[in-house]
């Protein structure tokens, strides 16, 4: 009985290690690309010109910090979108990527799948957004961010 015992738990070991090995082996590997996004100032129309001045960084010193801290939010919110995803979907390269060609056209099924896969989180105390794209392809992962 207790030779029984001792090779039960040995099956078990293998098995937990063997599916472990697996599920590393033949699950879907998740690659993932990152990029950081900088929150600029709204430009004023110059009073001279009526041209746009140039965007410039906003320091947290220099504007209301509960504002900009709301609107770094808003925009991570944003770029999750269901509006710009299917827009991200209609750029040339992405259409041309093995990731869209998997979905055989179908752009709501798409969009979903990449709503999903794509985060964005503000970054504490700054005006940038973290936003990552996670796929199983590095380059489709690249070509979706």
């Amino acid at each position: 009985m207790r030779k029984l015992g001792l090779g039960l738990v040995v099956v078990l070991l293998l098995a937990a290690t063997g599916g472990g090995f697996a599920w590393i082996q033949l699950g879907d590997p998740h690659y993932r690309s990152e990029a950081m996004l900088q929150l600029y100032a709204q430009p004023h129309a110059s009073a001279d010109t009526g041209t746009p001045a140039a965007a410039i960084p906003v320091m947290l010193e220099e504007a209301d910090a509960g504002a900009m801290m709301r609107e770094v939010r808003n925009q991570a919110v944003l770029l999750r979108s269901d509006e710009l995803l299917r827009k991200v979907i209609q750029w040339p390269s992405v259409k041309k990527s093995a990731w869209f060609e998997s979905f055989e056209g179908d752009i709501c099924s798409a969009a979903a799948v990449l709503a999903r896969r794509v985060e964005a989180h503000p970054v504490p105390e700054s005006t940038l957004i973290l936003v990552s794209v996670q796929g199983s392809d590095p380059a489709d992962s690249q070509t979706l961010l």
